[in-house]
């Protein structure tokens, strides 16, 4: 994608409005922090029509061929450190609600990624550097399979099934048009919740969710908690009733039961 082609779909007061696009890099997330820590301003978007080192959460692989969406948002918050885990649900109703726009029945499944017709759409990996009590930033990477052939996607042993947006639209997306409007509904929840708080994200978050409600077993470093999915807290944890109590769990591999 050309930058000036992105720049022509722009809404937004801040977010894209600094820039950066690649053939080919390692990973827009990895560019981003680097960019960051040099002092780069909010809003700061790192687009790349190829990532060759493509990760997920938890040093997991994301295969990013040609055809699919692959971008970092730089965000400087004022929210305290607890906070930032909801900046991944926020990222995910915003990429539902661009898909929603474009008929597509898109749902977001805690902790980051954002689904349709039981499949995955796009992943989100948040990346945070955190001083004390105070956040100096946060680097929001997207990767949304959307003209690319989901079925030729490199997967790690018990990954959820992928789709394209093509896929399920049956037909090629305008990907700079949709990109600018997932900025732009980013933007307005960004902004909003820096004004009043997560709250009413949540509420966005959770009549989306694919998850409440659910039986899941969610891995980390700390073993296993296997319940039903209750709700969302306003730091954006997990809150699971185990049967025997309610567990907040604020990061990890999810999986439906």
């Amino acid at each position: 994608m050309e930058l000036s082609t992105i720049k022509t779909q722009l809404k937004t007061e801040i977010l894209g409005r600094n820039l950066v696009c690649f053939k080919e890099t390692n990973s827009t997330n990895s560019v981003a922090k680097n960019l960051a820590a040099t002092g780069a301003p909010e809003g700061l978007v790192v687009v790349a029509e190829v990532q060759t080192e493509g990760r997920g959460r938890a040093g997991h692989k994301w295969d990013s061929p040609a055809g699919g969406l692959w971008f970092s948002v730089l965000l400087r918050p004022t929210f305290p450190p607890g906070s930032t885990p909801a900046i991944s649900l926020l990222a995910g109703v915003a990429v539902a609600k661009a898909l929603r726009d474009r008929s597509l029945n898109a749902t977001v499944k805690w902790p980051n990624d954002v689904m349709a017709s039981g499949k995955k759409l796009c992943g989100i990996l948040c990346e945070a550097s955190i001083q004390g009590d105070k956040v100096e930033y946060v680097v929001v990477g997207m990767g949304m399979d959307v003209n690319n052939d989901a079925s030729k996607l490199a997967l790690e042993a018990g990954a959820i099934q992928p789709t394209s947006v093509r896929d399920l639209l049956g037909k090629e997306v305008d990907m700079p048009q949709l990109l600018a409007h997932v900025l732009l509904e980013m933007e307005k929840l960004y902004q909003r919740a820096s004004r009043g708080g997560f709250a009413p994200m949540i509420e966005e978050w959770a009549a989306l969710s694919d998850t409440i409600g659910k039986a899941v077993e969610i891995t980390d470093d700390s073993g296993k908690v296997t319940g039903t999915a209750r709700r969302i807290t306003p730091e954006g944890a997990l809150v699971v009733d185990t049967g025997k109590e309610e567990k907040v769990v604020t990061a990890g591999d999810l999986r439906y039961v």
